[in-house]
């Protein structure tokens, strides 16, 4: 699932563009989270209850750090988008801190494959 505090529009366009429209089958943007945006917990509690997810058993990719935050105090896994890195690190993720799994993504395609 793909949610994005977008339009399903535009993440319909970047999941096309990334070649990943296959990968994902479900949108949540957004109009689903009645304008409320990441990273405001209401809208995550929405987003899990639709799709009824167990945060144990899940990871929540973003690009921005703090919209991590609700999902990793939920012990959500969580990986954390930073692909202009990609070339430093030598692979497509790499692990940090305690607790929950957490991710620093450097290739969400490859990461996706491997997780």
């Amino acid at each position: 699932m793909v949610f994005t505090n977008g339009p399903r529009s535009y993440a319909d366009r970047v999941l096309r563009v990334l070649g990943l429209t296959e990968v994902f089958d479900e949108v949540f943007d957004l109009f689903a989270a009645d304008l409320v945006p990441k990273p405001h917990a209401g809208t995550y509690r929405r987003f899990v209850e639709r799709f009824s997810i167990d945060p144990a058993r899940a990871i929540m990719f973003d690009d921005i750090a703090r919209n991590l935050d609700v999902p990793q105090e939920w012990g959500m896994a969580t990986g954390w988008m930073q692909p202009d890195r990609v070339g430093d690190l030598g692979g497509p993720f790499t692990i940090a801190g305690d607790g929950p799994l957490r991710l620093h993504v450097h290739d969400l395609e490859a990461t996706l494959r491997s997780v």
